[in-house]
């Protein structure tokens, strides 16, 4: 016979109040309620496209509190970029390009050394623009090839 087969149960023990309070205050440590809202400017708006019927086109007219802000701070933080926001890099890859002077001044006989520092200009933000608008083609499916059995 093993050992807590025909024993009877015993009632769970009684937890004191400070247990009960921590595990509470641990679990509520990570909630936080927010009165003030603030779109998520990392993410692009619902619908890019001009043809889509989820694009508000008209919702300026129509009234919508706040609309006009909201186009204002999306297209701001479109436009700037990671120097506008922040005085140094923040990431290991934000550091190459960051300082347009080089530390090293090359001379003319210096031409063997490789030195293509990203110039940025109006023209080149432009092109970085519809780069980040253009979207991937993907090939049509034409659904599962059928084949016939003989």
């Amino acid at each position: 016979m093993l050992k807590g087969e025909d024993a009877t149960p015993r009632p769970p023990a009684i937890v004191s109040y400070a247990f009960e309070k921590e595990l509470i205050n641990r679990q509520n440590h990570f909630i936080r309620l927010y009165d003030s809202f603030l779109p998520n400017l990392k993410r692009v708006p619902i619908a890019i496209k001009f043809w889509s019927k989820y694009d508000s086109t008209a919702a300026g007219r129509s009234g919508l509190p706040n609309f006009d802000r909201y186009c204002a701070l999306v297209e701001k933080t479109i436009a700037e970029g990671p120097r506008d926001r922040y005085p140094e890099p923040v990431t290991e890859s934000q550091c190459y390009g960051w300082h347009f002077e080089p530390f090293y001044r090359y001379e003319g006989r210096d031409f063997h050394l490789l030195y293509h520092p990203k110039k940025r200009s109006p023209i080149t933000l432009v092109g970085e623009k519809i780069n980040a608008d253009r979207i991937t083609q993907r090939p049509r499916f034409a659904g599962v090839p059928f084949k016939l059995t003989s």
